[in-house]
């Protein structure tokens, strides 16, 4: 890997090109390795899992207006849109917004954290809209996904947002660009005016947890998707953004984080150099927000085990963020604003997945004994725990905690969970993992012919990275037929 330092240049000297960081990514983007077997499967098991996502995100209210709305947007050789007949096409703008919004809809898609947490899944549906538009062969599509998780887990690693204000999705725009350079062939001097452009235009303000509820979390990452896709568009026809964009003392280091005099050190893959950091990625095992996905279980390991009537109380000893995002220090401080969902609610997730040995995004909150055993559980920060969850070592970072159980008779016990077990570095998903997810999503909404359809479509297209005699897969075909 090579080693990359972002900082703020003076304005008496400009920052050479090869050392700017939109040239080091455009020739990320602009290489073309090929793809290791096991890296071209798990992008396989990504775009599988994502097109279930977003097939379980269809019944929400707001997924049903975006599909309405990209529907406006016809285009003969366009792109399709989930929900709708296979044989009408829509714009890749909108069709990769529309499914974009699917996939947010539901708490489930993947993750890495780094100093800063990311959702590099989101560039999938816009990557699949834009392969069935331009006819981009699968293998493309496969390396392209490949570079956009290369890129944003590089910028994850470095670069924290959210610390300076901004919305974590802000790396979702250069990463998705440097995807669309590889799937399409673009030259890197185009890719590299297309992340000039998105850096500029993809960073938005990060919402507190504490404010009223809104549809920021699903259509901020949208947005960008579908921008990224129209940026790349004006670097083809020759429009340019100012540059260098992270460098400049008004660009988005200097200008816009604050952050004159700090340096920020990626690493990027040299060239020829295998891209494998989807593999430092994991999934979403359960519907809820990503910070409660141990607890969720830890909470299940506990319940064949605790005799949930006997309880006192709990105490879950946890980061400092944990408990001031989604544990009572939220709730203590949400005077006056509404409470938090379920699926964001660390006492009403740990108490459900106790009581029932599983998570539901429907829990049974009016259930007397849940809500009697939320009442009973409070969350703490402790020190140990938040030095986990601020580590950038992968391998003493952690999201976990400990639950400390009091029982009625002044017994106590306590158990710790570091990291979800579908972590990349626990139990990794396996192909049979995310298509199991898959029919089970899709079942509500699709004939089991057309689930087992995609499923060995996508199951075909690491073999196509290897073996060429094979009939090619249509990118047309990533889409699910409804009933």
């Amino acid at each position: 890997m090579k080693r990359h330092l972002v900082s703020v240049g003076r304005r008496d000297r400009d920052v050479p090109r090869q050392e700017q960081l939109c040239h080091a990514i455009a020739c990320v983007a602009a290489d073309p390795v090929a793809v290791d077997a096991d890296v071209a499967e798990m992008a396989a098991c990504r775009i599988l899992d994502s097109i279930g996502v977003s097939i379980h995100g269809l019944r929400e209210p707001l997924v049903r207006h975006a599909v309405e709305l990209a529907a406006r947007r016809p285009r003969r050789d366009g792109a399709r849109i989930l929900g709708i007949a296979p044989e009408r096409r829509f714009d890749a703008e909108r069709a990769g917004w529309a499914n974009q919004v699917a996939l947010r809809a539901r708490d489930l898609n993947d993750m890495f954290v780094g100093a800063e947490y990311a959702h590099p899944s989101d560039s999938i549906p816009a990557l699949i809209a834009v392969a069935q538009q331009t006819q981009a062969s699968t293998a493309a599509l496969v390396r392209a996904i490949v570079t956009a998780y290369e890129v944003h887990v590089a910028l994850a690693r470095a670069i924290p947002l959210s610390r300076h204000g901004f919305d974590p999705s802000g790396h979702l725009g250069p990463a998705l660009v440097a995807g669309l350079g590889t799937l399409r062939g673009l030259p890197l001097d185009t890719i590299r005016a297309a992340l000039d452009h998105i850096v500029h235009l993809g960073l938005m303000p990060r919402r507190a947890p504490d404010t009223p509820p809104s549809h920021w979390r699903i259509l901020g990452a949208a947005h960008i998707a579908r921008l990224a896709i129209e940026v790349v568009e004006e670097s083809v026809a020759g429009l340019r953004a100012p540059t260098p964009a992270y460098e400049s003392p008004e660009g988005m280091v200097g200008r816009w984080m604050g952050a004159t005099g700090v340096a920020f050190e990626l690493q990027l893959p040299e060239p020829g150099e295998p891209r494998r950091a989807i593999l430092a990625t994991y999934p979403k095992a359960h519907e809820a927000q990503f910070q409660a996905q141990a607890f969720i279980d830890l909470a299940i390991d506990l319940h064949a085990t605790i005799d949930r009537r006997a309880i006192d109380t709990v105490e879950i000893r946890t980061s400092r963020r944990i408990h001031g995002q989604i544990g009572t220090a939220w709730r203590a401080g949400a005077h006056g604003t509404a409470m938090p969902a379920p699926a964001h609610d660390l006492r009403m997730i740990f108490a459900t997945a106790l009581e029932d040995g599983a998570w539901s995004m429907a829990p049974a909150s009016t259930r007397a004994s849940t809500a009697a055993l939320v009442d009973r559980i409070t969350t703490a920060a402790a020190p140990e725990w938040t030095v986990r969850a601020e580590s950038t070592d992968p391998h003493q970072q952690g999201f976990g905690g400990e639950a400390i159980i009091e029982f009625l008779d002044g017994r106590r016990f306590s158990r710790s969970i570091n990291r979800p077990r579908c972590h990349a570095l626990e139990q990794p998903w396996t192909w049979h993992d995310y298509d199991r997810r898959f029919h089970r999503l899709c079942a509500p909404l699709a004939t089991p012919d057309e689930i087992e359809r995609l499923s060995r479509t996508c199951r075909d297209l690491a073999g196509l990275q290897q073996d060429t005699a094979r009939t090619p897969v249509s990118a047309a075909e990533l889409c699910l037929s409804l009933r």
